[in-house]
Parts: structure tokens; C-alpha cells; sequence
């Protein structure tokens, strides 16, 4: 007994300590810095591989900018992919993507064909073709340029929910990239909403780009080599509507761990840590709410607060959304660990190798 009454003190204020560190996490706010707009040139590269979700209301979002000073090339593998005609169809040029590569992705290729074909632009910007964009996404994601130190701007998007219940999920799971984004240690680059600099792209980053799975991992590279600044820009967030099932969930959530960890191996290590942490206060709390007070029942307050910005911010689905957000722990640790066996991804019908 005299064992259980030390371990049992030492084990209630750890998990005190554990619900200070996630409140404080959770009541973080983040607001995007203030620029003045300089109207540069932009060349928006939109890669397409089949018909995504809504595809022509993304397609059209793209071309209701209020930024008047871009130009969209669609890319394309083939002629024949079903793609195709619907960007012909609204209007949008498109090319055949034929970069020399043998290791990189397809959508790595379709970038690297623009970068090495068209240098006519002052920034690039990407676009992936499941996203819905606001009418100002692109003078959004343009504007920190007027800042010489930014060499890269992205956003995250907000998944809603157009399916069942791993559809609910998905959109809860994306809201830890929104997360990471708002830290400057834990920031990263997405390809599905991008801008970078011309002065990122000469011979030797286009050779980089050769050897690339991840579009957004290899343009984070080349940009902290060249010493400059990824921005996030958490206005410019555009909408993914997701209709997934349990197997295209855990696909896509195994694939964009096994990327992460890929890109940066410390990310398994700190990743398991986090969400072990987190594990362990919502295990906890319960324990010792029903062995020693209904006052560890606060020990929820950090999950509580997250499903109700969750909540607001998918704005669909509200009460699965704030009940999948207790779950999510222990899915991320699981996700990690297989994401860490994984030597290989296969992405849109295509396998490719994460590690040489």
C-alpha cells in the first residue's frame, strides 16, 4: 500500500503537468501578419491526374481570382487522361508534363516541366486540383513577397466531411497540419496551396527536383538552403471536401505520415512522444475520475476546447466532430508506427520508393 500511495500522488500531478502543457495549446490563437499587395507576376501551375471531387467548381475557383495578374497551366500526364477536357473545357491551356525524371512523382514531373519551360513569371504558384480556393487565395498567399525574406508561402486546408463517418474523421485528422503550421518549429511546406520565388529555381534545384517523391518537401529544401522564410498564410485556407471510406482514409493518412517521416525522421520520435502524452491525459483523467475525484473530469478541458474549434472550423457534422477529436490520439500513434514500416507510398495509382 505504502508503494501505491507514492505512485499514485506522482502519477496525478504528472498528468496535471500534461493538462497545462495541451491547455495552453489549445487556447493558442494565430493571426497572419500584415503586407501591402505588390502585383507580381504569377504563373499558377495546376498538376492533374483523373477527375478529383468536384473538380470543376475547383477549377473555376481558380479562375475567379481577385489577383488579375496570373496565368493557369493545367498539366497533364496524357491527352487522354480524363482531365483533359475539363480544363480545356473552362478555358485553361494545357500542357503534357515530359521533365526528364525517373524517380520523381507525377506531380513533382508537372512541376518541373513548367519551372524548366516557362521562366516568365516573378512567383509559382501550385495549386492541387481537390482544393476549393477563395476568390482572394491568391493575393493572399502573394502578398508576404513583399517581404525579401519569405521565399515560400502555403496554407493548410479545412476538410469537410462529404461522406460517411472516415470522412468526419479525415476532417478532424487534418486539423493537427493547421497546428503545426502556426509554429515556426514545427511549420512545413503544402503542395496543395503554394508560391515560392523565381530565385528558388536555376540547374541545381531543377536536378533536386530530379530525385523527388514530395513537391512541397524538395521547395522547403531548396528554400532554407537559400536562407529564406516559409509564411503561413491561414486566410488563404482553401476547402478540401472529402467522401472517404475507411480504406481511402487510412491510404491517404498513412501516405502523409509516411512522407513527414520521411522528410524529417525526428518527426516519428517527437510525434510519438506528443501524442503518447495526449493518450495518456485523456486515459488518465478518466482513472482518476472514477478511483479518486470528479475534479479529474478537467483533466478534458484541453479536448473539450479542441472539439469545439474543431467544430466551428469544418463547420459540418459538428457533434461527430467533436466526439471523433477524443479518438484522434491514439489514430496518430497508430498512423506513426505504420508510417515508419512503410518503404514505399503508392499515390494516385503510382508506387514510389520513400527511401533510396
Amino acid at each position: 500500500m505504502w508503494l501505491y500511495g507514492i505512485i499514485f500522488p506522482v502519477l496525478e500531478f504528472f498528468s496535471v503537468l500534461v493538462f497545462i502543457f495541451f491547455l495552453i495549446l489549445s487556447l493558442r490563437r494565430y493571426r497572419d501578419n500584415a503586407y501591402t499587395l505588390e502585383k507580381k507576376r504569377v504563373k499558377l501551375i495546376y498538376p492533374c491526374r483523373g477527375v478529383d471531387f468536384n473538380f470543376d467548381s475547383n477549377i473555376k475557383s481558380l479562375l475567379s481570382q481577385n489577383y488579375d495578374n496570373y496565368d493557369i497551366v493545367g498539366v497533364v500526364d496524357d491527352r487522354k487522361d480524363p482531365a483533359f477536357d475539363h480544363l480545356t473545357r473552362n478555358g485553361i491551356r494545357v500542357v503534357v508534363s515530359d521533365f526528364d525524371c525517373e524517380t520523381c512523382s507525377g506531380k513533382v514531373k508537372a512541376i518541373a516541366t513548367i519551372l524548366e519551360k516557362e521562366n516568365d513569371a516573378d512567383l509559382y504558384a501550385v495549386a492541387d486540383s481537390d482544393a476549393t480556393v477563395r476568390p482572394e487565395w491568391l493575393s493572399l498567399l502573394v502578398a508576404p513577397f513583399s517581404d525579401p525574406s519569405v521565399g515560400v508561402t502555403t496554407t493548410f486546408p479545412v476538410f469537410k466531411p462529404a461522406g460517411g463517418f472516415w470522412s468526419v474523421v479525415k476532417s478532424v485528422w487534418g486539423t493537427v497540419g493547421m497546428g503545426m503550421m502556426q509554429s515556426d518549429l514545427t511549420r512545413f511546406v503544402w503542395g496543395g496551396s503554394m508560391v515560392f520565388r523565381k530565385e528558388l529555381i536555376d540547374a541545381k534545384s531543377l536536378s533536386f527536383l530530379k530525385d523527388q517523391v514530395s513537391d512541397d518537401v524538395a521547395i522547403m529544401r531548396i528554400s532554407k538552403e537559400r536562407k529564406y522564410r516559409v509564411e503561413f498564410v491561414r486566410s488563404a485556407s482553401p476547402t478540401i471536401y472529402s467522401p472517404e471510406d475507411f480504406h481511402t482514409f487510412f491510404e491517404w493518412a498513412n501516405r502523409q505520415t509516411a512522407l513527414t517521416v520521411s522528410a524529417a525522421p525526428e518527426a516519428l520520435k517527437y510525434g510519438i512522444i506528443f501524442y503518447s502524452l495526449n493518450l495518456y491525459l485523456l486515459i488518465s483523467s478518466i482513472i482518476f475520475t472514477l478511483l479518486a475525484s470528479p475534479f479529474f473530469l478537467l483533466l478534458l478541458l484541453p479536448f473539450v476546447l479542441s472539439g469545439i474549434k474543431n467544430s466551428i472550423l469544418i463547420s459540418r457534422r459538428k457533434i461527430a466532430v467533436f466526439a471523433v477529436t477524443f479518438m484522434l490520439p491514439a489514430l496518430y500513434i497508430i498512423n506513426l508506427i505504420i508510417s515508419s514500416k512503410m518503404r514505399s507510398i503508392t499515390w494516385r495509382g503510382r508506387k514510389y520508393k520513400l527511401y533510396p
